[in-house]
């Protein structure tokens, strides 16, 4: 369902809400792959995005490069997977357009890697914290088993980091606090998977952010 939610979320922002699409490729144009002559071809392909058909010539009037220079690196850009190319029918008549779906894929990948990796470093703090917090209320350190258990309760997403937090604390105050007890009472509550698909939002918060 996140997956699904987060495909083509910059596609819709940028037909619809005006996301400057441009300042992002030129931002990210060598996390993506490109170089500065690709990035020049793939700007001025977006002043078409909307009429979907272009010529090298009406191109080479757009930038500063021969038409053949243009052909090659619009073979490049297919080659690399940021515009496609298919025939349309309409009114009888079949012409070939182009789509750009691919580049915003592309970027849509790579902010999702930013993601994922901003999650796993959350969970990596949480579970410090956590371990921290278990440590201090029994008195000493935990063993291999009890760092693995712990651990476990965060890859598998089933318990929020704040209702861990929540039952140490109450374990601690009640003299009762050890990894198994806890273990139990995670296991007895009634709790709510954790929500998956927060990816989504995350995008659109750094892309308007910077």
């Amino acid at each position: 369902c996140g997956k699904r939610r987060v495909r083509m979320l910059i596609k819709r922002l940028y037909e619809e809400s005006d996301l400057a699409i441009e300042k992002i490729l030129m931002r990210e144009h060598q996390r993506l792959n490109l170089t500065s002559q690709e990035l020049i071809i793939l700007l001025a392909l977006f002043s078409y995005y909307k009429r979907r058909t272009f010529s090298v010539s009406a191109l080479s009037k757009r930038v500063d490069f021969t038409q053949n220079e243009i052909g090659e690196m619009v073979d490049s850009l297919i080659n690399k997977g940021f515009i496609s190319f298919y025939l349309e029918s309409k009114d009888g008549k079949t012409r070939e357009v182009f789509s750009l779906d691919k580049t915003f894929e592309k970027i849509e990948e790579i902010y999702a890697e930013d993601e994922e990796k901003r999650k796993m470093e959350q969970v990596e703090s949480n579970i410090t914290k956590a371990i921290e917090q278990m440590e201090i209320a029994i008195g000493k350190p935990l063993s291999a088993y009890e760092l693995e258990i712990i651990r476990k309760w965060y890859e598998k997403e089933e318990y929020g980091h704040h209702k861990i937090m929540e039952l140490i604390y109450q374990a601690d105050l009640s003299g009762r606090a050890s990894v198994r007890y806890i273990e139990r009472l995670l296991n007895q509550s009634n709790i709510e998977p954790l929500e998956a698909d927060e990816q989504a939002d995350k995008i659109i918060e750094k892309l308007f952010k910077r």
